[in-house]
């Protein structure tokens, strides 16, 4: 009997595996992709790299971090609010002096006019100096200093001083007014008030050239 050796044929070599060609390309457009939107300044770095179809990417972490701007800078942030304009107060309107109509003011006085009663005409002139100082008038110094003596003779004390006060008060600068003043607060036993308005008025017609004076007004502080 005659043995034959059969040999055993190689068994084939297994097949190579050939990568789906549209899913490389779908990786490849993927791993692009990446690397484009990675790159968000022209500074940034990004790398793709292929190995085995997986992709790396790398991005600066400065690039992604400040979200706000990136978004602004698309123009996906929305409408940026505008700033407040400050707002400006309206310049406040001034209680300027309105002057009297001269025929209105001359009509009026000529309702106040002395009689040759001595009580009646202090009267009719502490009335005329209240008209005339109320429409800053000229006059009213003189008529003021006096309506004041009128009703000092008369011992008004207090009405003399209202009116001497009003004079003041009104703005009108007379030093006569103000030594009349001094007298009426002694009378109604303001010596205080008297003597520091005597130092002031002692000052005061000093820086006039008055001295003399001066010393009357300082040597009456002194007494009182």
């Amino acid at each position: 009997m005659k043995i034959v050796s059969v040999t055993r044929p190689p068994a084939p070599a297994p097949a190579k595996r050939v990568p789906d060609e549209a899913a490389v390309e779908a990786k490849h457009r993927s791993a692009l992709a990446a690397a484009v939107q990675a790159r968000t300044r022209p500074e940034a770095s990004s790398a793709v790299v292929l190995k085995n179809a997986e992709t790396i990417t790398h991005a600066e972490r400065s690039d992604l971090t400040n979200a706000a701007e990136l978004l602004a800078r698309a123009g996906l942030n929305g409408t940026p609010k505008p700033k407040p304009e400050p707002v400006v107060p309206a310049p406040r309107k001034g209680f300027g002096f309105t002057p009297r109509p001269v025929a209105e003011l001359e009509a009026e006085l000529a309702r106040h006019v002395t009689t040759g009663n001595p009580a009646g005409d202090a009267a009719v002139a502490h009335v005329r100096a209240t008209i005339l100082i109320a429409a800053h008038d000229a006059r009213a110094t003189e008529t003021t200093l006096d309506a004041a003596r009128r009703l000092m003779a008369l011992h008004k004390m207090q009405a003399a001083s209202d009116v001497l006060l009003d004079l003041i008060g009104a703005g009108f600068k007379d030093r006569e007014a103000q030594r009349l003043l001094i007298e009426v607060d002694c009378e109604l036993g303001r010596r205080d008030t008297a003597r520091e308005k005597c130092q002031l008025l002692g000052a005061a017609y000093r820086l006039d050239g008055q001295g003399a004076v001066a010393e009357d007004v300082e040597r009456l502080a002194a007494i009182l």
